[in-house]
């Protein structure tokens, strides 16, 4: 998050000298003061402080007219409000260089995930409102949305089984991103397995000048491989998904000369 304009002026006369992609996390740190989650009903009924959405739009809205006047690339990172996409989508239209990420749990999970205090849903930036997430849904059908992460932050369960305001903000999700992707958004019709290794994969990789996602004579593989007959269980107490049994299984890896087993 860059909060004063004048740094994010300086940083972007330097994203511009040396031709790079600035990560941007989108989120007003004057708007956020002790909120813990998203600010909405749920947050009313729990009797926690929320978090307004208007800390991201605002952060995306200046951001996009940095870049706008700038002319310099701009990847945000984790967007979760539907208005941040549709100014996105807008600048893009514009021919401003912006794109945007969105994690799975955003895409599947709505605030009410924070309901009797859960806190692996404590995320940052917070779970949506349904409303929102059937947009976000949309978003990603109609290929506004430009990648897509895990979102992974791991926590001891020491800081996360206490209080909702006293948790650390995070869940884990890496080990079983590819079941989640094809479980999630493949199955349910939301998008392809091609469009997985686009916006998983290449187009990540892309934004920091590297080319993954494809297969070319010559080039060093990184690559996976993944039997979608097979079930994953997770189990693991800090991922909203744990028990859930889920289609696909990964059961080799390679990364240039090292071939890994599961």
């Amino acid at each position: 998050t860059i909060a004063k304009n004048n740094l994010a002026i300086k940083i972007a006369e330097y994203v511009k000298m040396y031709d790079v992609t600035l990560f941007c996390k989108a989120e007003d740190n004057s708007l956020i003061n002790s909120g813990v989650m998203l600010e909405g009903d749920v947050s009313s009924s729990l009797g926690l402080a929320g978090i307004p959405d208007l800390s991201e739009v605002l952060h995306v809205s200046r951001m996009i007219e940095i870049a706008r006047h700038f002319k310099i690339k701009i990847l945000f990172k984790s967007i979760a409000s539907p208005r941040s996409i549709y100014l996105i989508s807008q600048a893009k239209k514009d021919g401003v260089d912006v794109k945007c990420e969105v994690s799975i749990h955003h895409l599947i999970h709505s605030d009410k995930a924070c309901e009797n205090f859960n806190t692996t849903a404590k995320i940052n930036p917070p779970l949506a409102s349904l409303s929102d997430v059937q947009l976000l849904q949309a978003a990603l059908k109609n290929k506004e949305i430009d990648a897509i992460t895990t979102l992974h932050q791991p926590s001891s369960p020491v800081n996360k089984e206490v209080a909702f305001y006293d948790a650390e903000y995070g869940c884990e999700a890496i080990e079983d991103a590819l079941c989640l992707y094809y479980e999630k958004l493949v199955k349910s019709g939301m998008i392809s397995m091609s469009d997985v290794v686009k916006l998983a994969a290449a187009n990540p990789a892309r934004s920091i000048g590297l080319e993954y996602g494809t297969f070319k004579v010559g080039q060093k593989v990184s690559a996976l491989l993944f039997d979608v007959n097979e079930k994953t269980t997770i189990q693991n107490s800090q991922s909203l998904y744990d028990g859930e049994v889920l289609d696909g299984k990964v059961f080799m890896t390679f990364q240039e000369a090292k071939v890994s087993r599961f």
